[in-house]
């Protein structure tokens, strides 16, 4: 942590569980077609239509090296004609006898100023991750996880505001320099929901039913977010009756980085400020100090808890707070233990695969996940250093074509909450939050001199 123009800045890692490394590899499909639809198709589970969520996800999956359950497992059409996984991937490979893969430079975008504060590379011990990954023009469309991009398109270096580095340089393979999912939402006719074209979730626009800016009224319990759920599904609300708490990981999708961190802003007017949420789409409200709030008093409630040492000590709820863009574990009490802690409430409804992994064990130091499209180094770097390091290291690796590949990179910090498994922490069953079938993660020794797990490097600026 340090100061630029007075101004607190830092750089998003994430602490001990969440990465290892990420990158999404472009196909070049070569498919023997002729004029006739009767020798050229690709309805991969003979169900008698081209899907992309089936027949589309069935053809990645086989890229990526799935067999077996792995390969048809949730893509498989309940009418389909075709539902082994050997036929399928012997009808994909009939298809495709010459197909291949290639690798891709990172695009780099040019930069656009945005009201971000300033990172700083810090010298805190940590563990980055390996760098990877390049996006497919179909990401977005035939996974059940994608991730959707960050928002960020300002670089940096460790004191201020930077043009786009190149390649070699340092700095380069930063957040704003990879272009993803872009954030892209969809206003009902009614105006009272919103669809997110990326992960094909539906949300409220808001924490309440009325379409106005939320205020300290409108915050719950968890106990009263959970009770109105019940309300707004009996209101029928936007015409669906389906609405839920999201996950931590569905909530963190809304996250983006074109915001500023109000932390030891003294001032009231929050016009100057911008939210970590996207205000043309979503209705948020600022804590209110007139009702004794703190300005940063804008956290969201999920669905996800977390057990703390043991029943006994009861547990925390996994919240975002779109004032000051972080993820925190909740007490259910308020800071002075008096009463309940309050949190706004933000329902979503669609499918429950949002945020669900499919890893597979590529069996050469990688791990592809089918849910979102991207490949991970299975080792972390076991090894700690700072982000300006991290980011250079990874073009080293690239270099080396580490791992069979070149395109590896710093994930962002959407893309490494992507693997963390909610289930784990030390305090807990002294387990990294990963999930430790696939992936390994370097124990350390912390200030306390306890055994611990590190923090890991994104690609995010904050």
């Amino acid at each position: 942590m340090s100061e630029c123009n007075g101004k607190k800045i830092e750089i998003n890692y994430i602490r001990l569980k969440y990465l290892s490394r990420c990158s999404v590899i472009l196909f070049s499909l070569a498919i023997p077609c002729s004029a006739t639809a009767d020798t050229c198709t690709l309805d991969i589970d003979g169900n008698g239509r081209y899907e992309a969520l089936t027949d589309g996800l069935l053809v990645l999956r086989y890229l990526f090296g799935f067999t077996g359950d792995a390969l048809i497992t949730g893509a498989v059409s309940p009418d389909a004609a075709r539902t082994d996984a050997q036929a399928i991937g012997n009808c994909i490979k009939a298809l495709m006898p010459n197909l291949s893969t290639v690798t891709t430079t990172v695009p780099v975008t040019t930069t656009v100023p945005v009201t971000t504060t300033v990172p700083v590379t810090t010298t805190v011990p940590v563990t980055t991750t390996v760098p990877a990954t390049t996006t497919s023009t179909v990401y977005g469309s035939v996974f059940t996880y994608p991730v959707v991009d960050t928002g960020q398109t300002q670089n940096y270096d460790a004191a201020a505001a930077i043009s786009a580095p190149g390649v070699g340089k340092s700095f380069y393979g930063q957040d704003a320099q990879i272009s993803g999912n872009q954030p892209s939402f969809t206003i009902s006719g009614d105006s009272k929901t919103v669809y997110d074209n990326v992960s094909k979730l539906t949300w409220m626009r808001g924490p309440n039913m009325t379409l106005t800016t939320p205020v300290t009224a409108d915050k719950k319990t968890k106990s009263q977010a959970e009770s109105w759920v019940a309300t707004v599904n009996a209101a029928n609300y936007g015409g669906y009756n389906d609405w839920r708490l999201p996950t931590i990981k569905e909530l963190y999708s809304l996250i983006n980085f074109k915001g500023s961190d109000p932390s030891g802003y003294t001032g009231t007017d929050t016009s100057l400020l911008a939210p970590f949420i996207d205000t043309q789409y979503f209705n948020f409200g600022y804590g209110q100090t007139s009702q004794g709030e703190r300005i940063i008093d804008a956290q969201y409630i999920s669905s996800t808890v977390f057990q703390v040492i043991s029943p006994v000590t009861g547990y925390k709820v996994f919240g975002v707070n779109f004032a000051d863009g972080r993820i925190k574990g909740y007490d259910l009490s308020a800071p002075n233990n008096s009463t309940e802690k309050t949190f706004f409430v933000q329902l979503v409804r669609g499918s429950a695969s949002y945020g669900v992994n499919s890893f597979t064990n590529n069996g050469d130091g990688t791990i592809s996940d089918g849910a979102t499209g991207l490949m991970w180094t299975q080792a972390d770097s076991g090894s700690s250093m700072n982000w300006q390091d991290a980011l250079a290291w990874v073009q080293t690796k690239n270099s080396a074509n580490y791992l069979g590949h070149s395109d590896w990179r710093l994930p962002n910090v959407k893309e490494l909450h992507a693997l963390v498994n909610y289930s784990n922490a030390p305090d807990y069953n002294s387990k990294p939050a990963i999930d430790g079938t696939f992936f390994t993660c370097t124990g350390i020794t912390n200030e306390n001199g306890d055994a611990d797990f590190p923090y890991y490097w994104s690609s995010t600026t904050h």
